[in-house]
Protein backbone atom coordinates (compact mmCIF):
# COMPACT_ATOMS: atom_id res chain seq x y z
CA UNK A 1 0.00 0.00 0.00
CA UNK A 2 1.31 3.20 -0.87
CA UNK A 3 2.05 5.59 1.83
CA UNK A 4 -0.06 8.35 0.78
CA UNK A 5 -3.03 5.88 0.67
CA UNK A 6 -1.99 5.17 4.22
CA UNK A 7 -1.88 8.26 5.87
CA UNK A 8 -4.90 9.42 3.98
CA UNK A 9 -6.54 6.32 5.69
CA UNK A 10 -5.41 7.52 8.83
CA UNK A 11 -6.30 10.99 8.70
CA UNK A 12 -9.75 10.02 8.21
CA UNK A 13 -10.00 7.82 11.03
CA UNK A 14 -8.75 10.77 13.11
CA UNK A 15 -11.33 12.91 11.64
CA UNK A 16 -14.15 10.67 12.63
CA UNK A 17 -13.18 9.72 15.79
CA UNK A 18 -13.17 13.26 16.62
CA UNK A 19 -16.61 13.44 15.21
CA UNK A 20 -17.79 11.47 17.27
CA UNK A 21 -16.30 13.16 20.22
CA UNK A 22 -17.52 16.77 19.01
CA UNK A 23 -20.78 14.80 18.99
CA UNK A 24 -20.40 13.60 22.46
CA UNK A 25 -19.01 17.07 23.87
CA UNK A 26 -21.12 18.96 26.31
CA UNK A 27 -23.98 21.27 24.62
CA UNK A 28 -23.75 23.73 27.39
CA UNK A 29 -20.44 24.97 28.62
CA UNK A 30 -20.20 28.20 30.87
CA UNK A 31 -19.69 30.95 28.38
CA UNK A 32 -16.18 32.03 29.75
CA UNK A 33 -15.10 35.55 27.67
CA UNK A 34 -11.68 37.21 28.67
CA UNK A 35 -11.35 41.07 29.79
CA UNK A 36 -9.68 42.02 26.67
CA UNK A 37 -12.33 40.91 24.45
CA UNK A 38 -15.43 42.09 26.21
CA UNK A 39 -13.78 45.85 26.50
CA UNK A 40 -13.91 45.78 22.30
CA UNK A 41 -17.57 44.48 22.99
CA UNK A 42 -20.79 46.84 22.40
CA UNK A 43 -22.12 48.12 25.97
CA UNK A 44 -24.75 45.72 24.88
CA UNK A 45 -23.35 42.57 24.08
CA UNK A 46 -20.00 42.97 27.02
CA UNK A 47 -21.19 40.30 29.59
CA UNK A 48 -23.32 41.18 33.19
CA UNK A 49 -22.05 37.78 34.80
CA UNK A 50 -19.09 37.12 37.10
CA UNK A 51 -17.86 33.52 38.31
CA UNK A 52 -16.01 34.16 41.49
CA UNK A 53 -13.42 30.64 41.72
CA UNK A 54 -11.50 29.88 45.01
CA UNK A 55 -14.17 30.64 47.13
CA UNK A 56 -14.04 28.00 50.53
CA UNK A 57 -16.17 24.97 50.19
CA UNK A 58 -18.02 25.68 53.56
CA UNK A 59 -19.13 29.33 52.22
CA UNK A 60 -22.54 30.13 52.70
CA UNK A 61 -23.94 33.00 50.06
CA UNK A 62 -23.79 35.33 53.15
CA UNK A 63 -20.01 34.67 53.73
CA UNK A 64 -20.22 35.14 49.72
CA UNK A 65 -21.97 38.62 49.44
CA UNK A 66 -19.99 40.08 53.04
CA UNK A 67 -16.47 39.57 50.99
CA UNK A 68 -17.62 41.03 48.26
CA UNK A 69 -19.30 44.16 50.69
CA UNK A 70 -16.14 43.80 53.13
CA UNK A 71 -13.53 44.58 50.08
CA UNK A 72 -15.65 46.87 48.70
CA UNK A 73 -16.66 45.57 45.47
CA UNK A 74 -20.30 45.88 45.67
CA UNK A 75 -22.60 48.17 48.16
CA UNK A 76 -24.48 47.53 51.22
CA UNK A 77 -27.28 46.98 49.13
CA UNK A 78 -26.59 44.49 46.66
CA UNK A 79 -28.83 41.71 46.46
CA UNK A 80 -28.28 38.24 48.56
CA UNK A 81 -30.22 36.69 45.52
CA UNK A 82 -27.68 37.87 43.02
CA UNK A 83 -25.32 34.78 44.08
CA UNK A 84 -26.07 31.48 43.45
CA UNK A 85 -24.09 28.25 44.41
CA UNK A 86 -23.40 25.41 42.85
CA UNK A 87 -26.07 22.74 42.97
CA UNK A 88 -25.22 19.49 46.01
CA UNK A 89 -22.52 17.90 45.44
CA UNK A 90 -20.89 19.25 42.68
CA UNK A 91 -18.32 19.48 41.48
CA UNK A 92 -17.72 15.75 41.82
CA UNK A 93 -13.75 16.31 42.01
CA UNK A 94 -12.37 16.57 45.29
CA UNK A 95 -11.72 20.40 46.12
CA UNK A 96 -11.32 22.47 49.30
CA UNK A 97 -13.02 25.24 46.86
CA UNK A 98 -16.06 26.08 44.91
CA UNK A 99 -17.36 28.32 42.22
CA UNK A 100 -20.20 30.82 42.73
CA UNK A 101 -22.24 32.93 39.99
CA UNK A 102 -22.67 35.97 40.39
CA UNK A 103 -25.22 38.61 38.65
CA UNK A 104 -24.59 41.85 38.23
CA UNK A 105 -27.28 44.93 37.28
CA UNK A 106 -24.91 46.09 34.20
CA UNK A 107 -21.76 45.68 32.24
CA UNK A 108 -19.65 48.59 33.08
CA UNK A 109 -20.30 47.26 36.62
CA UNK A 110 -19.69 43.69 35.93
CA UNK A 111 -16.17 44.63 34.45
CA UNK A 112 -15.36 46.88 37.25
CA UNK A 113 -16.32 44.29 39.98
CA UNK A 114 -14.09 41.84 37.69
CA UNK A 115 -10.84 44.29 38.34
CA UNK A 116 -11.56 44.92 41.58
CA UNK A 117 -12.11 41.26 43.01
CA UNK A 118 -8.55 40.39 40.74
CA UNK A 119 -7.11 42.81 42.01
CA UNK A 120 -7.74 42.30 45.88
CA UNK A 121 -9.01 38.62 46.16
CA UNK A 122 -11.91 37.59 48.30
CA UNK A 123 -10.17 34.78 49.99
CA UNK A 124 -6.62 34.02 50.53
CA UNK A 125 -7.00 30.81 48.74
CA UNK A 126 -5.35 31.71 45.03
CA UNK A 127 -3.09 29.04 44.15
CA UNK A 128 -5.09 27.04 42.05
CA UNK A 129 -4.39 26.13 38.50
CA UNK A 130 -5.57 24.84 35.54
CA UNK A 131 -4.24 23.07 32.36
CA UNK A 132 -3.22 25.38 29.58
CA UNK A 133 -3.31 24.83 26.75
CA UNK A 134 -3.38 21.18 26.63
CA UNK A 135 -4.24 18.59 29.03
CA UNK A 136 -3.03 18.02 32.36
CA UNK A 137 0.59 17.56 33.93
CA UNK A 138 1.65 16.26 37.08
CA UNK A 139 3.98 19.19 37.57
CA UNK A 140 2.30 22.03 39.23
CA UNK A 141 4.97 24.29 39.37
CA UNK A 142 4.12 27.36 37.23
CA UNK A 143 7.94 28.10 36.53
CA UNK A 144 8.69 24.41 35.44
CA UNK A 145 5.14 23.87 33.51
CA UNK A 146 4.18 26.28 30.70
CA UNK A 147 0.58 24.36 30.08
CA UNK A 148 -0.69 25.66 33.51
CA UNK A 149 -2.02 29.36 34.57
CA UNK A 150 -3.18 30.77 37.67
CA UNK A 151 -6.91 30.78 37.80
CA UNK A 152 -8.16 34.11 37.97
CA UNK A 153 -10.33 35.03 41.05
CA UNK A 154 -13.64 36.30 38.88
CA UNK A 155 -14.00 35.56 35.42
CA UNK A 156 -16.36 36.90 32.84
CA UNK A 157 -19.66 35.15 31.79
CA UNK A 158 -22.31 35.50 29.29
CA UNK A 159 -23.83 32.63 31.24
CA UNK A 160 -26.90 33.21 33.06
CA UNK A 161 -27.24 31.40 36.58
CA UNK A 162 -29.72 28.32 34.56
CA UNK A 163 -27.39 28.03 31.99
CA UNK A 164 -24.19 27.42 34.04
CA UNK A 165 -26.67 25.48 36.90
CA UNK A 166 -27.11 23.36 33.80
CA UNK A 167 -23.84 23.07 32.27
CA UNK A 168 -22.47 21.74 35.88
CA UNK A 169 -24.84 19.42 36.18
CA UNK A 170 -24.47 18.09 32.46
CA UNK A 171 -20.62 17.67 32.66
CA UNK A 172 -21.43 15.76 35.89
CA UNK A 173 -24.09 13.68 34.14
CA UNK A 174 -21.23 12.80 31.11
CA UNK A 175 -18.98 12.06 33.16
CA UNK A 176 -20.87 9.56 34.90
CA UNK A 177 -21.79 8.00 31.56
CA UNK A 178 -18.01 8.13 29.67
CA UNK A 179 -17.52 5.69 27.86
CA UNK A 180 -21.46 4.91 26.99
CA UNK A 181 -22.11 5.86 23.61
CA UNK A 182 -25.77 6.58 22.47
CA UNK A 183 -26.77 7.76 25.77
CA UNK A 184 -28.37 11.27 26.43
CA UNK A 185 -27.51 12.52 29.54
CA UNK A 186 -30.77 14.26 29.86
CA UNK A 187 -32.32 10.53 29.59
CA UNK A 188 -30.42 8.60 32.62
CA UNK A 189 -32.09 7.75 35.31
CA UNK A 190 -28.68 7.70 37.90
CA UNK A 191 -30.12 10.82 39.43
CA UNK A 192 -32.67 12.75 38.61
CA UNK A 193 -30.97 16.57 39.74
CA UNK A 194 -32.35 19.44 37.59
CA UNK A 195 -32.07 23.05 37.38
CA UNK A 196 -35.38 23.74 38.48
CA UNK A 197 -34.42 21.85 41.93
CA UNK A 198 -30.80 22.99 42.35
CA UNK A 199 -32.64 26.67 41.59
CA UNK A 200 -34.86 27.07 44.98
CA UNK A 201 -33.63 29.83 47.11
CA UNK A 202 -36.46 28.99 49.37
CA UNK A 203 -35.32 25.58 50.39
CA UNK A 204 -32.08 27.54 51.65
CA UNK A 205 -31.08 26.17 54.93
CA UNK A 206 -33.69 23.33 54.55
CA UNK A 207 -31.89 20.71 52.62
CA UNK A 208 -29.07 18.28 53.94
CA UNK A 209 -26.85 16.50 52.14
CA UNK A 210 -25.85 12.99 53.61
CA UNK A 211 -22.50 10.86 52.07
CA UNK A 212 -21.06 7.45 52.96
CA UNK A 213 -24.17 5.59 52.59
CA UNK A 214 -23.82 2.17 50.92
CA UNK A 215 -24.35 1.52 47.08
CA UNK A 216 -27.80 0.03 46.81
CA UNK A 217 -29.55 2.26 49.42
CA UNK A 218 -33.20 2.41 48.31
CA UNK A 219 -35.26 5.70 49.17
CA UNK A 220 -38.05 3.45 51.86
CA UNK A 221 -34.15 2.88 53.78
CA UNK A 222 -33.67 6.82 53.64
CA UNK A 223 -36.86 7.99 54.77
CA UNK A 224 -36.83 5.34 57.67
CA UNK A 225 -33.55 7.13 58.40
CA UNK A 226 -35.06 10.40 58.12
CA UNK A 227 -37.76 9.50 60.60
CA UNK A 228 -38.26 11.77 63.49
CA UNK A 229 -38.02 14.55 61.25
CA UNK A 230 -40.42 16.47 59.46
CA UNK A 231 -39.96 16.13 55.53
CA UNK A 232 -40.98 18.63 52.76
CA UNK A 233 -44.33 16.97 51.06
CA UNK A 234 -43.09 16.58 47.88
CA UNK A 235 -41.98 13.25 45.51
CA UNK A 236 -38.67 15.39 45.60
CA UNK A 237 -38.18 15.19 49.23
CA UNK A 238 -35.44 12.89 49.24
CA UNK A 239 -32.68 13.32 45.79
CA UNK A 240 -29.98 10.74 45.43
CA UNK A 241 -27.04 12.95 43.94
CA UNK A 242 -24.01 12.04 42.25
CA UNK A 243 -21.64 10.75 44.47
CA UNK A 244 -18.13 11.66 44.59
CA UNK A 245 -15.69 10.61 41.72
CA UNK A 246 -14.52 7.05 42.65
CA UNK A 247 -16.90 6.83 45.19
CA UNK A 248 -18.82 3.32 45.43
CA UNK A 249 -21.18 4.89 48.44
CA UNK A 250 -24.66 7.02 47.93
CA UNK A 251 -24.78 10.52 48.41
CA UNK A 252 -28.45 12.04 48.96
CA UNK A 253 -30.12 15.15 49.85
CA UNK A 254 -32.72 15.65 52.07
CA UNK A 255 -35.19 18.74 52.60
CA UNK A 256 -36.81 19.05 55.61
CA UNK A 257 -40.09 21.19 56.51
CA UNK A 258 -38.08 23.75 57.91
CA UNK A 259 -34.25 25.05 59.20
CA UNK A 260 -35.03 23.27 62.71
CA UNK A 261 -35.62 19.92 61.42
CA UNK A 262 -32.68 20.43 58.79
CA UNK A 263 -30.50 21.04 62.00
CA UNK A 264 -32.32 17.83 63.58
CA UNK A 265 -31.60 15.65 60.81
CA UNK A 266 -27.99 16.39 60.72
CA UNK A 267 -27.05 16.09 64.43
CA UNK A 268 -29.02 12.74 64.63
CA UNK A 269 -26.83 11.20 61.36
CA UNK A 270 -23.69 13.14 61.08
CA UNK A 271 -20.93 10.88 61.93
CA UNK A 272 -22.98 8.30 62.82
CA UNK A 273 -22.57 4.31 61.56
CA UNK A 274 -25.43 3.53 59.11
CA UNK A 275 -25.90 -0.32 59.02
CA UNK A 276 -26.69 -2.21 55.84
CA UNK A 277 -30.04 -4.57 55.75
CA UNK A 278 -28.51 -7.08 52.98
CA UNK A 279 -24.83 -7.79 55.04
CA UNK A 280 -24.37 -6.15 57.96
CA UNK A 281 -21.81 -3.71 57.36
CA UNK A 282 -21.42 -0.53 58.54
CA UNK A 283 -20.95 2.71 56.81
CA UNK A 284 -20.01 6.14 58.43
CA UNK A 285 -22.12 8.75 57.27
CA UNK A 286 -21.64 12.57 57.07
CA UNK A 287 -24.20 15.34 57.03
CA UNK A 288 -24.35 19.02 56.03
CA UNK A 289 -27.22 21.65 55.53
CA UNK A 290 -26.46 23.24 52.59
CA UNK A 291 -27.34 26.50 50.82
Amino acid sequence: MRPSVMLRGVAEDASSHLAKISQNAPSHRPKLVSRFRAQQLSPNKQPKFLILNNVPKLALPQDVLRALQDAKAVGKSFPLSSITALPPSLPRMPSLTRKWHIEIEGPRQTLAIHAHVNAHPLFATSSSTLPYPTGKSPNRNLNLNPKLHMLEAAQLSWSTKEEWTEATIEMATRNELKGTRGVDWRSTESWKLTVDWALQPEFRGRRVVVRGLPGGVTVPDLARLASGCSLREAKDAIMTLPPSIYSLNTTCCFTLASVADAHRLVRKVHMKWYKSLIFGEEYLMRAEVVN
